[in-house]
């Protein structure tokens, strides 16, 4: 007679490998990588719940009926907890930044699929994915992960730019690293918009009879970037004349003064008056002179503007010191009377009411001058200047009033001298 089986069996497979068997919540080990539990479970006859447990899947459970002497199959597949976010640039990866709902994703979590694609683990749901780089406007967008899955987002990173509002002549001419912007409007503004942020470029700026004013900026993106150059006349290499016979339209000269009868009348006030457009370097300056007060006469020679240029001031008897030559520097409009460049030069008496003859000579770094009076017609050196190496090599001439000098200017000639 045959004895009937009273044992069964149970015989596992998982999805994914090493997962751990429990029956009826008693571990029974972790399957091997072929996902198959290294033993059959022979057990009696009955109802046993078998329950699969993975640390990155969800948990596994089922109720088996086992029978004897039948093996029963158990394949548990577990849904995953994860899947894989795929990143596909369309340019160049370097420098970028990756984070995973604000978190930073590690670079040894990326696995490169190729040079410019990427992907990582991650948990099922829905995530923000932000990727930024230096320059650029970050990227960022919601994705949809599911359980074991690839989900792919091409990510293009778009270069942030910036805007430049240019403030100059009218007419000037605006180059970007050597190349043609446009030309500033009658309004004085031009505004460059799509600039590169973050890169040093060079702005050169050219307007007719001005010297080309170059200088490199680096533009930044969420900030309003202008540039006002400072334009420079360039040097006149034709001899100036003025007789004063139109008035003061050559000048550029303060309400005060005026013009009559070939000369101009250079009246106290509070700032100078210069040549209009024009700038020298090497060269003879002559004028006429003639005080119509004690306190002198002073003149102007290599202006940058009307903040800084070199002072000469010739002290009639009722000057600050009187009969004295004195030589200053202005310097972005400070001016102190009480402190020459150089000790004065003490002078025969100049007196109001006589005519002279002042010619100063500008070359290299030295600036001379002869005072020359009408009665005697003898020049008499009142100065020789030595100044600063590449300190106001050229500028504009004219005059000025600091000591509340009066006086009258007739002939006004200026030659710049032959290189």
């Amino acid at each position: 007679m045959v004895k009937k089986p009273t044992i069964g069996s149970l015989v596992i497979l998982t999805d994914p490998p090493t997962a751990e068997v429990f029956l009826n919540q008693r571990s029974q080990g972790k399957t091997s990588l072929d996902g198959s539990l290294a033993k059959t479970l022979s057990v009696k006859p009955g109802t046993y719940v078998v329950t699969v447990k993975h640390p990155d899947y969800e948990e596994f459970q089922q109720k088996i009926a086992v029978r004897a002497g039948v093996p029963t199959p158990v394949k548990a597949t577990l849904t995953a907890r994860f899947g894989f976010l795929r990143i596909s640039f369309t340019d160049a990866t370097a420098g970028n930044e990756i984070q995973l709902d604000g978190k930073p994703v590690a670079p040894d979590a990326l696995t490169a699929v190729s040079d410019r694609i990427f992907q990582f683990k991650t948990t099922v749901g829905t995530h923000r994915l932000t990727v930024s780089r230096p320059v650029h406007q970050p990227f960022s967008e919601t994705v949809e992960v599911l359980p074991g899955q690839t989900a792919t987002l091409p990510v293009n990173l778009t270069r942030q730019t910036a805007e430049l509002l240019v403030r100059a002549t009218a007419g000037a001419q605006i180059f970007l690293d050597g190349k043609a912007k446009g030309i500033v409007p009658q309004t004085g503004q031009l505004l460059l918009a799509e600039l590169p942020v973050g890169q040093e470029i060079k702005v050169s700026v050219e307007a007719f009879g001005y010297e080309t004013f170059e200088k490199k900026l680096t533009l930044q993106a969420a900030q309003k970037n202008s540039f006002e150059p400072v334009l420079v006349p360039l040097p006149t290499v034709t001899e100036f004349a003025d007789n004063f016979q139109e008035g003061l339209k050559f000048w550029d000269a303060p309400p005060e003064w005026s013009a009559a009868n070939s000369i101009m009348l250079v009246k106290p006030g509070k700032t100078a008056g210069f040549v209009k457009n024009k700038r020298f370097c090497d060269g003879d300056l002559y004028f006429g002179l003639r005080m119509q007060n004690e306190r002198g006469a002073s003149w102007i020679v290599r202006a940058q503007d009307e903040k800084n240029y070199y002072l000469f001031c010739l002290n009639g008897p009722g000057g600050p010191f009187p009969n004295t030559f004195q030589t200053y520097l202005c310097r972005d409009g400070v001016l102190n009377l009480n402190e020459p460049l150089v000790p004065g030069i003490k002078l025969p008496p100049v007196k109001p009411g006589e005519t002279y003859r002042v010619h100063l000579r500008m070359q290299g770094t030295v600036i001379e001058h002869w005072l020359t009076p009408s009665r005697t017609g003898e020049d008499i050196s009142i100065g020789f200047f030595k100044a600063s190496t590449g300190l106001f090599p050229c500028g504009g001439v004219g005059f000025a009033t600091p000591n509340g000098e009066d006086f009258q200017v007739n002939g006004f000639l200026v030659q710049p001298l032959a290189k």
